[in-house]
């Protein structure tokens, strides 16, 4: 009988095969994962004509980008966009119409007039929808942008994208949907054009399944960042063709249990499958004057591209099928091979997992490979490296943030300490190893690892399906492998055999793990440090068998403890901001025209001191306006400019007795702003308010923007002649009514503060700004 104390000796592989191995799964994983986030090379204006070509793309984007200017909504610039996407469009051989509505949308109570660009190429095999109207597929792309930035990326890429995809998709003999060609106006002012085309336009009822094209940054692979729906119909030709670009779809998953900010909010609404493709790398960029043509990356088009036709092509390629495709998509990225299977497979899967390490185990305990109180050990060890992990890098953060230069999420140059905390994490996982390589040796670290992982990706599955391969996936390949090696013949030790199956299963945890890891890289900064090194510990722990073989393996440890060190060292000294990555601050003139004071505003941090000598700064901070805490920063007292209040006329008075109190009032900026607010404090906000005669929703927005104590409804396009406003309220007494009007720039006694800004620092969002508010009263 054999026995199952196995001899010390027995436990034991060759050290120099276990250090071979260690650096070249730890090395071949990192330069596959960095492989699967590099975005393909753009194909040339003169490639194939069925294919997508980013050299096409841009050259349409530099029709309608024009001379650079920020368009947003209601502007001149957005006007001269919106003419050439129309000539774009008629290009194709399409006949564009346009949505021009005022509308209220249930984001944040923004209201405006949006100019939204639609076409339609119809299908050739006739209507696929028997109860009326056609089948459609709707591609969207936003047009207008933010004040402050020529919006290359976000998302004029994508409408020039979405154009060559309606090219090559029109010039095909396979479409038995109807394409619509959706551009949307006032995105960013809330969502707006999408609102309008859900509840008015007629065409909305026939969409079947869409695809949003955003960006969060100038590169980057574009991943599929939010769907809707039963997402498997729009994920599946994705993961097919193109997945080895995403790391996997639990990024997707996750961004379900986020707040959204894009047009797939509205267009859930209507409960129809649908997808957003974003690249968001070099996010310091974002809604920034350097969201421009000179640093969009053109792999970054060409990948979103690629993923958008193959998504079209296949919906557009046959009629809906009530019996395919229904639910949700999990897929995941092994190098070059994707993987993919419905979300609902995630619990049985994860118990196959579960019950094929449990296999490998009992197989192990027999060979003899590993004994009962090894595989104690082993089991006490991984959660062990994972505590020490988290408690550790948090140690090292506090440590990094006290003598960094730059001790703020976003910086200049993040790259050494990311890496920094990778090598921290490595360091303690392999001290861990090295400490429980006594009691566990590799056989308990490596069988009471998979363990672990079975039990977590049972215990994900259940709870976020979406999620659950990130375990379940290594845990399956490593009881295969770990079976494939037990089953062969003995080598020289019971182990030896499996050597190459630990060595894949560490290899497989560590590229599905580490483009998850590095793609947060650029999406969160340096914010979220100990969770990164977890993460990074988790997939580590697989290797712990490896490391804790070597030969010297306090040689190892001492590698990563001064590799961590420099790095972290190094990451310490980066400067804050560049020209490339820079500093996100506005100047903002705001003039409370009650109290005749005017100040001053510079919404980024640090002050620079070129501006604080500008501006006289002395240490106040403040809000612009009472009800916008986002935006705030510094304050100064400034000079009166001169410029008239917005103003309120009642055109019709409340009634002196009666409930609801109602009145209508107009309000007009003087001073010619295209953009008004109108707030109330919250206890006595009306019960109803209209904005040109269209009742404005209660906020749905997922987080708040403005103070709670405040109700505030923002119009975006306001005429010369003013907005209608119609009212109605409970309760006796005057209803206070705060008006601000806001126009961008900053009046010339203000010109020296923004000429003061370094060229490390640029305005974001609505952008350099001024702001005239009162308060009045209605009786």
């Amino acid at each position: 009988m054999r026995s199952l104390v196995t001899p010390p000796q027995l436990t034991l592989f060759t050290s120099r095969s276990a250090g071979t191995l260690l650096a070249a799964v730890v090395g071949l994983a990192l330069a596959m994962s960095a492989w699967i986030l590099t975005p393909p090379t753009p194909a040339d204006a003169d490639a194939d004509e069925a294919e997508f070509s980013a050299g096409r793309s841009i050259e349409i984007l530099g029709r309608l980008i024009g001379d650079e200017s920020p368009h947003p909504i209601g502007s001149a610039a957005n006007a001269r966009v919106r003419d050439a996407l129309v000539r774009e469009v008629e290009a194709l051989g399409l006949e564009p119409s346009i949505q021009s509505t005022f509308v209220c949308g249930e984001y944040r109570h923004y209201c405006g007039t949006v100019e939204n660009v639609v076409a339609r190429i119809p299908a050739l095999s006739g209507p696929v929808d028997p109860v009326g109207g056609t089948g459609a597929v709707l591609i969207n792309a936003h047009y207008d942008s933010q004040g402050a930035t020529p919006g290359a990326a976000d998302a004029l890429a994508g409408v020039a994208s979405a154009l060559e995809v309606g090219r090559v998709v029109a010039g095909s003999d396979d479409r038995a949907r109807d394409v619509i060609l959706f551009f949307p106006d006032g995105e960013e002012a809330g969502l707006l054009g999408a609102t309008a085309f859900v509840q008015d336009h007629p065409w909305a009822a026939d969409v079947e399944a869409f695809v949003n094209l955003e960006a969060r940054g100038s590169g980057g692979i574009s991943i599929p960042a939010y769907t809707i729906g039963d997402d498997r119909q729009v994920l599946r030709p994705y993961a097919r063709g193109l997945g080895r670009h995403a790391p996997g779809s639990g990024l997707a998953a996750v961004s379900t249990l986020l707040p959204a900010a894009n047009d797939i909010v509205v267009f859930d609404q209507l409960g129809v499958p649908g997808v957003t493709f974003g690249f968001t790398s070099h996010i310091r960029h974002y809604h920034t004057p350097l969201d421009d043509l000179e640093h969009l990356d053109r792999g970054s088009v060409q990948q979103q591209g690629d993923a958008v036709l193959r998504v079209v092509r296949e919906l557009v390629a046959s009629p809906a099928d009530a019996g395919a495709a229904r639910g949700r998509l999990s897929f995941v990225s092994v190098g070059p091979l994707t993987l993919s299977w419905p979300e609902r497979w995630a619990v049985p899967l994860a118990l196959i997992a579960l019950a094929g390490t449990l296999t490998l185990v009992a197989v192990a305990i027999r060979r003899g490979v590993v004994a009962g109180r090894r595989l104690a050990w082993g089991l006490v060890a991984w959660p062990t490296a994972l505590v020490v992990a988290f408690f550790g890098s948090a140690v090292l953060n506090l440590v990094r943030k006290s003598a960094s230069l730059s001790p703020g999420v976003w910086i200049s140059r993040p790259d050494p300490t990311f890496f920094g905390f990778w090598a921290g994490a490595a360091l303690l996982v392999a001290a861990c190893a090295w400490l429980f390589r006594r009691g566990a040796r590799p056989g308990g670290l490596w069988l009471g690892a998979w363990i672990w992982w079975a039990i977590c990706g049972l215990a994900v599955s259940w709870a976020f399906p979406g999620l659950g391969y990130l375990f379940v996936a290594p845990t399956l390949a490593a009881a295969a492998f770990g079976l494939g090696g037990l089953l062969r013949p003995h080598g020289a030790t019971p182990l030896a055999p499996v050597l190459p199956a630990i060595a894949a299963s560490a290899f497989v945890a560590l590229l599905v793990w580490l483009p998850h890891v590095w793609f947060l890289k650029d999406f969160i900064g340096l914010g979220n440090m100990p969770p990164v090194a977890a993460m990074v510990a988790i997939a580590l722990t697989t290797a712990m068998p490896l490391a804790a073989a070597l030969p010297r393996p306090g040689h190892t440890v001492t590698g990563l403890a001064i590799a961590a060190l420099v790095l972290l060292g190094v990451g310490t000294r980066m400067p804050a901001f560049s020209e490339e990555a820079p500093q996100w601050a506005n100047v903002v003139y705001s003039l409370d025209a009650d109290a005749a004071e005017a100040r001053w505003f510079f919404t980024g941090s640090p002050l620079p001191e070129a501006v604080v000598a500008a501006g006289g700064f002395a240490g106040e901070f403040g809000r612009v306006l009472p009800w916008t805490p986002g935006e705030s920063g510094p304050t100064a007292e400034a000079p009166d400019a001169g410029l008239p209040a917005p103003e309120l006329e009642v055109i019709e008075p409340p009634p002196e007795q009666g409930e609801p109190r109602r009145a209508r009032v107009r309000i007009r900026s003087v001073r010619g702003a295209p953009v008004v607010q109108i707030a109330f404090e919250a206890d006595r906000a009306p019960d109803v308010v209209r904005l040109g005669g269209v009742r404005v929703p209660e906020d749905r927005a997922a987080f708040a923007l403005f103070d709670p104590d405040y109700r505030v409804f923002t119009v975006w396009t306001v005429p010369d002649s003013g907005v209608v406003a119609e009212l109605e309220w409970t309760g006796s007494g005057p209803l206070p009514v705060l008006i601000a009007d806001r126009s961008p720039g900053v009046p010339e006694v203000a010109r020296r503060l923004v000429e003061a800004r370094p060229a490390a620092a640029v305005p974001i969002g609505a952008g350099d700004a001024t702001v005239v508010h009162v308060r009045r009263e209605l009786p």
